[in-house]
């Protein structure tokens, strides 16, 4: 009959769970696999022009029991993967007073940071050692990607509006769709990702800002913090010195109290000018 001599360049769909099982009972359990028998089918992808679609599209008929997101089938796009490279190389600079520089870790795919972190840390030391490289409060997904940019920004197609806080606040999925669609670039380099990273602090921060019950602005943080900030690059023409806040690591204390400010406005027009109570439509 015919063997398989040699495969080269393959990667596991729908099986990643059961691999990575048995790899980590052979190498922290050392049990013996050796008896162990895993039914495989091989797909082989000879037009490689088209290769992240075709890849994507067999992840998506390969689990059709279960539901699987749009940004699952996204993972190999050619942004992604440079975005991943991106945030793998680079660290932010040195601040005043920390000991250690760190890296934003851009989780392209579901699990990526957990698996990262088992890879790397064997012992406790190299598991303290990742753990200070890549904080678990910078990891970041798809989803968020694309929260920090539609945020951030408005994106005209004519003059429908196809990007934009009203996009933000009707979920990961729905606003994911939109950011591959109208706001992922081709080819993100070293200025996109601290752009990204610096986005991601303005986020973040704005939503340390607002606060949580019972300190918080209100209750309707998940629509006023992107509505803010997307009034504020609005009002500011887009200029926010985003490589300062890249540069720092963290918003300016003028910044910072004049989103405070700018969120008790903003969730006080929308309260007063929204039909009924159901803001969020």
């Amino acid at each position: 009959g015919k063997f398989i001599r040699k495969i080269k360049d393959f990667q596991i769909v729908n099986g990643g769970q059961t691999t990575a099982s048995i790899f980590h009972t052979f190498k922290k359990d050392k049990a013996d696999i050796s008896g162990i028998n895993v039914q495989v089918k091989f797909c082989v992808i000879k037009n490689r022009t088209n290769f992240s679609e075709i890849v994507s599209r067999i992840s998506e008929y390969a689990n059709t029991q279960n539901k699987v997101s749009v940004s699952d089938l996204s993972s190999n796009r050619p942004f992604h993967i440079a975005l991943e490279k991106l945030s793998r190389s680079l660290v932010t600079p040195h601040i005043p007073g920390k000991n250690n520089q760190t890296k934003w870790f851009y989780e392209r795919a579901r699990g990526q940071y957990k698996n990262a972190r088992i890879k790397d840390g064997f012992t406790k030391t190299r598991q303290k050692a990742f753990d200070l490289m890549n904080p678990r409060n910078q990891l970041f997904t798809k989803e968020e990607l694309a929260k920090y940019q539609n945020t951030y920004q408005e994106i005209f197609e004519g003059k429908k509006l196809v990007v934009g806080p009203h996009i933000v606040v009707r979920g990961g999925q729905k606003n994911y769709v939109q950011f591959i669609n109208y706001n992922e670039v081709k080819s993100p380099d070293n200025i996109y990702f601290e752009d990204t990273v610096a986005k991601a602090i303005l986020f973040r921060s704005a939503e340390k800002i607002y606060g949580v019950k019972p300190n918080a602005i209100g209750d309707m943080r998940y629509l006023t913090v992107p509505y803010s900030i997307a009034y504020f690059g609005y009002l500011s023409n887009y200029k926010l010195d985003l490589y300062k806040i890249w540069k720092n690591q963290s918003i300016s204390e003028q910044l910072s109290d004049l989103l405070y400010d700018l969120m008790i406005k903003v969730e006080g027009f929308i309260k007063s000018n929204a039909p009924g109570s159901l803001y969020g439509e």
